[in-house]
């Protein structure tokens, strides 16, 4: 082989090498572009599943919070219906006294 094909043959080599080269410098840079878009989609699902958390968070802080409201309201109605029936039954025993007495004075 003469210099001349030698040479012709390092060239050809070199341009085909030169295209290869900018094919993979293409396919990294569009590779590098992924990456990076799945790299930011990534970020956003943390965030939205960080908010989303915090949100349960405080929804599960106010039905705790209503959940005691109930239950202390609970407890003032038991007391208070309580006191209302023994209101009630000391009432009807008086009254009930004070009928005995009643009679008792129009019998005499």
């Amino acid at each position: 082989m003469s210099e001349e094909a030698l040479l012709q043959a390092f060239k050809e080599h070199r341009e085909e090498s030169r295209a290869e080269f900018s094919k993979l410098d293409a396919a990294l840079e569009k590779l590098s572009d992924a990456t990076a878009q799945l790299a930011q989609a990534v970020v956003r699902m943390e965030e939205r599943h960080e908010r989303h958390d915090e949100a349960m968070r405080r929804m599960g802080k106010q039905i705790d919070d209503h959940e005691n409201r109930v239950r202390v309201l609970e407890k003032i109605g038991h007391v208070t219906a309580g006191g209302i029936k023994t209101l009630l039954g000391i009432a009807g025993f008086v009254g009930a006294i004070v009928a005995l007495v009643v009679e008792w004075f129009a019998g005499n």
